[in-house]
């Protein structure tokens, strides 16, 4: 499922699975960072990007290296 993201993650896309109660929080503009996160919406919905990855509740991958991709895929358990 695809969501519109809410304040503080402009130009973000917020993605669920069936198959986790984790999300994705992408950003396809170069130089941010994806967002996995293991919290219901409702805890994170208002917190910026900073206050996220200060809370524990996300694990924040920069698109740097060769690697971002597969350290998406396993922070969501697709590996």
């Amino acid at each position: 499922m695809w969501c519109v993201p809410t304040e503080g993650f402009d130009a973000y896309s917020i993605i669920s699975f069936s198959h986790s109660d984790k999300v994705l929080l992408e950003c396809p503009i170069y130089g941010n960072a994806a967002y996995v996160i293991d919290a219901e919406v409702e805890v994170w919905r208002e917190m910026t990007k900073q206050e996220l990855a200060e809370s524990g509740l996300a694990e924040k991958i920069p698109h740097r290296g060769d690697d971002w991709p597969t350290k998406v895929r396993r922070a969501l358990d697709l590996e």
